[in-house]
């Protein structure tokens, strides 16, 4: 569960980024429609739900945003990896040193923790969305058909928008026939944009980065932004007596609105605004219209897409991203099964009879072989290769030291399992096979 958590946290942290540019590209569209501010808010909802993107020179998101991995979290203790070489004589499962104990790696124990706390909460959260889900449903029961797909209830305070195939309209009684007419056209604009789609995901979005204030800021700015286009499409062909009507309308009703988050409700609380808004509307000119537009297209190119690999720079290393067609030895810093590629360090392995490498690199026999060989690993390159389609996997079978096949997902299960990539230490190696600048195969080297 920590690999998922600390996804998570990745495309929060990359949604928060984007949500602060929504934010303030949302002072440059003061004048324009708010559906155009609306939309904006899509971008952000893409970078919570959606874990993958296209790839694009035009990307403005940061090369770095994944900033936590779950590798780094499971760090070994000082000294502990770097100074002694690993022994697996005992056939322990764990590729610590024995100076290192897996328990005492507290930032390891915080993510678990971490991932626990995260998971009681979106579960909290999605159990508040169903338990509400019921409860209107229950009282929407007794509704009393109308028209078309409208219905009437007493048992309801406010309109909203039920339903996701076929949805309905429920509508309060003891509505006069303005506010009726009022409220009616804007619950089929919520329909007619599937706004009642867009907020069940956004809430399940809400559910997933609960910790994250960035995203409750937004979702509330996002509903407060899908109201107000709604009343604008409402209210633009309307007299100014009719629109006093309909704030009244909205007055009305929202005062008997409960404050609280509801997947449901397309209420706002901070109806002022709203209000104000109508009374203020003025028909946009085509320039206001046409730079929202410009606007709009140019964030999503920027925002919804992630960078290209090969544009991508680390301090203090260069990443290569071609190698001829060979066999190398390596640590694996990451494997992404989203974008197929593998991260990792070549290294080299010297036994203690090559006496020509031990002298050019003034090695001594009785230090530094303690188990026959030494590794070198003093590259500065990070290399970073696709996976082939039919990439081979094997791993080791720790009761006969033999080797097993496996697939992707079960390799990171195995590496995760027994903290095999280690980001800048020392730790499990593998044998690589690069061919057409592909990697076609992956097998865990037994070290003694």
């Amino acid at each position: 569960m920590s690999n998922y958590f600390i996804q998570i946290l990745n495309m929060s942290i990359t949604a928060t980024y984007v949500a602060i540019i929504v934010m303030l590209a949302r002072l440059f569209l003061k004048k324009s429609p708010k559906i155009f501010s609306y939309l904006l808010w899509l971008i952000v909802l893409f970078r919570l739900v959606c874990p993958f993107s296209i790839e694009s020179s035009l990307s403005l998101i940061p090369d770095n945003s994944e900033v936590i991995s779950y590798n780094n979290t499971l760090s070994q203790s000082e000294g502990s990896v770097n100074d002694v070489e690993t022994n697996y004589s005992d056939f322990s499962p764990s590729f610590l040193s024995p100076d290192s104990n897996r328990e005492d790696n507290n930032s390891g124990i915080v993510i678990k923790v971490l991932s626990v706390i995260w998971a009681f909460g979106v579960i909290t959260f999605l159990i508040y969305g169903v338990l509400s889900f019921v409860k209107i449903k229950l009282k929407l029961s007794t509704a009393t058909l109308i028209k078309d797909n409208i219905f009437e209830t007493d048992r309801i305070e406010t309109a909203f928008v039920f339903g996701f195939v076929k949805p309905r309209i429920y509508i309060p009684v003891n509505l006069s026939e303005c506010e009726r007419d009022y409220i009616i056209r804007h619950e089929k604009i919520h329909i007619k944009r599937y706004d009642h789609i867009t907020k069940i995901i956004a809430y399940l979005a809400l559910a997933i980065h609960w910790f994250n204030p960035v995203i409750w800021i937004s979702y509330f700015l996002m509903v407060r932004d899908m109201e107000m286009s709604c009343d604008e499409s409402v209210i633009k062909h309307m007299e100014m007596n009719i629109r006093r009507n309909y704030s009244n309308s909205l007055l009305s009703l929202s005062l008997k609105q409960s404050g609280l988050i509801s997947p449901i409700h397309f209420g706002d609380s901070n109806v002022k605004l709203r209000i104000k808004n109508i009374l203020n509307y003025q028909k946009p000119s085509f320039w206001i219209v046409a730079v929202a537009a410009l606007i709009i297209i140019l964030l999503s190119l920027f925002f919804v897409t992630n960078p290209r690999e090969n544009d991508q720079e680390l301090v203090g290393k260069k990443v290569v991203n071609e190698m001829p067609d060979r066999d190398i030895m390596a640590y694996i810093e990451d494997c992404d099964v989203n974008s197929g590629k593998l991260s990792f360090k070549e290294i080299e392995w010297i036994d203690e009879t090559d006496v020509e490498r031990i002298d050019e690199l003034g090695l001594d026999l009785k230090w530094d072989f303690p188990n026959g060989y030494y590794i070198y690993d003093e590259h500065t390159d990070k290399h970073s290769l696709k996976l082939s389609d039919d990439v081979e996997i094997y791993v080791i079978d720790w009761s006969d030291l033999s080797h097993i096949s496996t697939d992707i997902n079960g390799f990171i299960e195995y590496a995760e399992q027994y903290d095999l990539f280690l980001d800048n230490k020392r730790g499990a190696i593998f044998n690589l096979t690069i061919e057409n600048g592909n990697i076609v195969e992956i097998k865990h080297k037994y070290r003694p």
